[in-house]
């Protein structure tokens, strides 16, 4: 579960700790950071997990991601990220320090270290040039430190700890912005459901061969949105397809790429919530977009449904929360405060109210010190 994200120094975000529950509402208007978030989260689970080898901090970070506001020495600045992830008793602390200099738009990795339990496992850093990695052994091990990219990989050869922190991160921790009629090309053919959802039908594919029965509890939610759902299939193009019932009992086929965007964002919130491990964390960008509320009400239960049974995690980022309305007592609301405009989250109380609940540094405007 994904219990907390600490922000300094990224677009519009400064100081800024952000704590989330088990169901939690984002909300606010347009340009209050709400979509910076999951941009966020999804280039940092990109970034240490690498298992593509596109983790680089220069395809991932970039000069404008820097407040215009802020200019340090020789016109750099550090850009600050952590994140807290707890499952069983074990709490995992991640932080990331990127320089980036406003100057050439060089972007290197300050530092970055991993706590597990309050014990320091992993650190590498500027000021050492050295990688240092307690080992499952106890020992330290050493090595050259590459400021290009995460070393929470190589590390993880000799750590059992962080393969378990890895593995975590990138099959648990899920963000997307889902826009199916999007046509994007994936260049590293990820089995990964991409971000987008543009790349379903070959996702689908995958899970099939792997959940046979989790794939036919799909089909059974299926049939509660698409009239006359007979199965589900992959046909010929491996194109995800719905077999339908016509007049007299003939049936025909509906490629995935025919359907509504309404309905191709059901197919895939039923299939996520289905055939993705327990224990994940799930963040969706405008959740309720090209639904009806008959559509929506159903989907809230079975959500509610596979948290209890399946301990999920569930983040929405909305700008209509009245939508979503059994989401409104564990909400947290964005807004712009202060000159120059930064992120302000306030958290609503048990009676829906509005409490300052986190704290906005004062001298957001003093530069960093290097």
């Amino acid at each position: 579960m994904l219990k907390e994200i600490y922000i300094d120094n990224f677009r519009r975000f400064i100081n800024q700790r952000i704590e989330f529950s088990e169901t939690m509402l984002i909300k606010g208007r347009n340009g209050t950071g709400k979509t910076t978030l999951i941009e966020l989260i999804r280039r940092l689970k990109r970034f240490i997990v690498n298992n593509d080898n596109t983790g680089h901090v220069n395809e991932l970070f970039t000069s404008e991601d820097v407040p215009r506001w802020l200019s340090g020495d020789y016109g750099q600045v550090l850009s600050h990220i952590e994140i807290k992830l707890q499952k069983a008793g074990i709490e995992y602390v991640y932080k990331l320090k990127i320089q980036l200099s406003q100057k050439d738009e060089k972007v290197r990795i300050y530092s970055e270290q991993l706590a597990i339990n309050d014990e320091l496992v992993y650190v590498s850093g500027i000021d050492d040039d050295n990688v240092h990695v307690r080992t499952d052994d106890g020992r330290d091990f050493v090595y050259g430190f590459d400021w290009h990219h995460s070393g929470l990989l190589i590390s993880a050869r000799v750590s059992k700890k962080i393969r378990t922190f890895l593995d975590e991160v990138d099959h648990r921790i899920h963000a997307f912005v889902l826009e199916p009629d999007t046509i994007l090309e994936d260049d590293n053919q990820s089995e990964a459901l991409a971000f987008t959802g543009h790349n379903f039908s070959q996702w689908y594919s995958k899970m099939l061969t792997r959940d046979i029965e989790s794939a036919s509890d799909v089909l059974k939610s299926y049939r509660e949105f698409l009239p006359n759902c007979k199965r589900v299939f992959l046909d010929n193009n491996n194109e995800f397809t719905i077999e339908e019932t016509g007049l007299e009992k003939s049936l025909f086929d509906i490629r995935f790429s025919e359907l509504s965007t309404g309905q191709k964002k059901l197919c895939i919130y039923y299939a996520i919530f289905k055939l993705f491990p327990e224990n994940s964390t799930f963040i969706f960008d405008e959740f309720e977009n090209h639904l009806s509320p008959n559509e929506l009400q159903p989907l809230y239960d079975m959500i509610q449904t596979q948290q209890d049974e399946r301990d999920n995690q569930v983040i929405l980022v909305s700008h209509h929360d009245k939508t979503i309305n059994w989401y409104h007592e564990s909400s947290l609301e964005f807004s712009l405060s202060g000159l120059p405009a930064h992120v302000k989250v306030d958290r609503a109380g048990d009676n829906g109210d509005v409490d300052d609940f986190f704290q906005v540094v004062q001298n957001h405007t003093a530069p960093y010190r290097m």
